[in-house]
């Protein structure tokens, strides 16, 4: 009986380990050079309407051509990406346009490729956006509905003003990982279809890379096999 308690006790010592560990990397094909992505992603829920910055760590001793975080919020079948930038050494920040009302959560990865092309992608993560007193009249004016070209103006008006109204009451109410609009951020697809970015609403550049750049096409399930035959 105290071989069992023993057991016991060291198996909740182990998964306790685990539970608190950076989730690590994934994978380089066998004999490359390996690289290691870590990243411990945020159990806080986001506010809609503030830019999501997520940070990671990347190591590989030949450098990169690349490095960039692949995303998409619920309703989107499509990952466009951003570039990440090296804030110094080993350390690397991604900054995806602010998530709009009713997006519901934001799925997200890495990707990272070498000097050789050696394409290395993270697991999926998640990120849920949490729900606010202002929720139903947020989504009334946030949702994409058809409306005539001389209404336009008024529908963007109707959502600078609520896009105000968010930054003024919750501003000191978002997660740390949260960041003011500021400036038009550059988003890259490798896709035709996505011209789009659903569930979102900022200063966006959605801008399309060239066959020799589309790297997302060469990571592991990124996409579906009818999304990479069209990206060619």
């Amino acid at each position: 009986m105290r071989k069992t308690g023993i057991c016991v006790k060291l198996f909740a010592i182990v998964l306790a380990l685990f539970m608190v560990a950076p989730v690590q990397a994934i994978s380089a094909p066998a004999g490359a050079v390996k690289i290691e992505i870590n990243h411990k992603p945020s159990q806080e829920k986001y506010i809609p309407g503030f830019r999501i910055q997520l940070d990671t760590t990347i190591e590989n001793d030949k450098g990169f051509l690349a490095t960039r975080c692949y995303f998409k919020a619920k309703n989107d079948k499509v990952f466009t990406f951003v570039n990440m930038r090296n804030i110094k050494g080993n350390e690397y920040s991604a900054i995806l346009p602010a998530p709009w009302v009713k997006s519901e959560f934001i799925e997200y990865l890495f990707v990272a490729v070498d000097m050789d092309k050696v394409v290395t992608r993270t697991q999926l993560f998640k990120v849920e956006e949490k729900e606010t007193q202002e929720a139903g009249v947020w989504k009334d004016v946030g949702e994409v509905k058809e409306i005539r070209v001389d209404q336009v103006q008024e529908v963007v008006e109707e959502k600078e003003i609520l896009r105000k109204q968010i930054r003024e009451k919750y501003s000191s109410k978002r997660p740390p990982y949260q960041i003011d609009p500021q400036g038009v951020i550059v988003v890259s697809t490798e896709l035709d279809k996505a011209l789009y970015l659903n569930g979102f609403y900022d200063g966006i550049n959605l801008f399309k890379v060239p066959a020799a750049a589309r790297f997302g096409v060469l990571a592991e399930k990124l996409y579906t096999p009818e999304q990479i035959a069209e990206a060619g």
